[in-house]
């Protein structure tokens, strides 16, 4: 399983808060991965109580996949954006540079950090070793 983990800034603070380019930014993301939605994409926005979408409001967005997830949370006040797309499609067909551009482009994020992680990787490590030292194949 890949975990791309992708934190971001950009000085144009106002799309942070724009459900509807968050939504179709994810959309976009997962029709350029090919992957399939399950449900969502779902939209909350965090802020004073009673307040709405306001300039401290905080959105997370996420999708269900049947390849996995997608999870955004966005800081307008900070103007900052933590992304984390999860699939179970194989690492090495995954385009992370053509997905870090499209957020880029998508909210004008500059700079950029992200991750790669391959989940799951240590944890079969460990296992095979297990089996070696539980039947004598080492």
């Amino acid at each position: 399983m890949l975990h791309l983990i992708i934190d971001g800034y950009t000085a144009y603070r106002l799309r942070l808060q724009d459900v509807a380019l968050i939504e179709n930014l994810v959309l976009r993301t997962i029709n350029f991965l090919g992957m399939h939605l399950a449900m969502g994409p779902y939209t909350q926005a965090f802020g004073p109580p009673g307040a709405g979408v306001t300039s401290s409001a905080v959105i997370t967005t996420t999708a269900i996949l049947m390849e996995s997830h997608i999870i955004i949370h966005t800081f307008p006040e900070a103007g900052r954006i933590f992304l984390d797309i999860a699939t179970c499609q194989d690492p090495k067909t995954v385009d992370i540079g053509g997905v870090v551009l499209l957020w880029q482009e998508g909210l004008g994020l500059m700079p950029m950090v992200f991750k790669k992680i391959l989940r799951g990787v240590e944890l079969d490590m460990l296992v095979a070793q297990q089996d070696a030292l539980r039947f004598g194949m080492n």
